[in-house]
């Protein structure tokens, strides 16, 4: 007994988390980024000083500064990370011809991802327009007509098209006859800023089309590329759960395991977004766990 009391006397070692540190150096750099206007050469600029100074100083065996100039350049990556994702695109990127009022517009595409089915959402005194449901399709854009020629275009874009559509497949080929518009900017305070999020996600254009007939498929995509496997997988997914899972509670496992938000009553998601429980419908490993589960 005596050892073991000994043994459990002794002071336990102090853990060390060091990712935690690097975790509050990148988010300290894509903030400083984003409200503080830094051009990506200075930040470029701050991390090869920093990496510098840290070569120095661990060669003289001094390790403790030297950690900190090790977080300085992993913030100042982070800050350039985040000003490429925000603030540069590509001159000919389909963002650049889209207004907030829409304007007709042909583009060619290829779709990134199945069609997805957007149901109607219940009736709402307050909205002005009847809502109707509709299909949701990510586009990665190719070109753009300009007269009688096609002009080359590139960058991301949401396609909308009225009803339901299902006979697309990852990577197909695409040509639209549309409205192309730029996402709605935030007008009330405490409201969501959908320009923000489109922004975040290098999605700066809409199209929207009436009905299925204005999508023409021009060639075939394969049915073997990696991101239409997952997109098989995911499509098989969401079947299964509507067949195995009452209706009422469908759409919210679908959220969780799928990432499909849209099938999300729009009090509930304001309930999750309220109470600031809105990362309860991402995909993480604690869902993972209790898929395993």
């Amino acid at each position: 007994m005596m050892p073991t009391q000994a043994r459990s006397s002794q002071p336990r070692p102090r853990q060390r988390h060091p990712l935690l540190l690097v975790l509050v150096a990148i988010a300290a750099g894509m903030v400083a980024d984003r409200y503080l206007g830094v051009t990506i050469e200075a930040w470029f600029l701050v991390a090869a000083a920093a990496l510098t100074v840290w070569c120095v100083l661990h060669c003289t065996r001094r390790d403790r500064p030297a950690q900190a100039f090790v977080l300085v350049a992993a913030g100042a990556v982070a800050g350039a990370w985040h000003h490429d994702r925000w603030h540069l695109f590509a001159v000919d990127d389909i963002g650049r011809y889209a207004d907030v009022d829409a304007e007709p517009a042909s583009v060619e595409a290829v779709t990134q991802s199945l069609p997805r089915y957007v149901p109607v959402p219940p009736y709402d005194v307050m909205r002005i327009v009847p809502a109707e449901d509709s299909t949701r399709v990510e586009l990665a854009v190719t070109a753009i007509r300009d007269g009688d020629a096609w002009r080359p275009c590139s960058g991301k874009a949401l396609l909308f098209v009225g009803g339901k559509m299902d006979d697309l497949a990852v990577g197909t080929r695409v040509r639209v006859f549309g409205q192309i518009v730029a996402p709605r900017p935030l007008h009330n305070p405490g409201e969501f800023d959908f320009a923000a999020h489109s922004r975040g996600d290098r999605t700066l254009a809409r199209v929207a089309v009436a009905q299925a007939a204005s999508v023409i498929a021009i060639d075939e995509g394969s049915a073997w590329s990696v991101s239409a496997v997952f997109e098989q997988v995911r499509r098989r997914g969401h079947e299964i759960l509507w067949q195995h899972i009452d209706a009422e509670q469908a759409g919210l496992a679908a959220a969780v395991l799928l990432g499909e938000r849209e099938y999300i009553d729009s009090d509930v998601m304001a309930a999750y977004v309220g109470t600031g429980a809105v990362h309860l419908l991402s995909i993480s490993g604690l869902h993972l766990g209790i898929l395993a589960g």
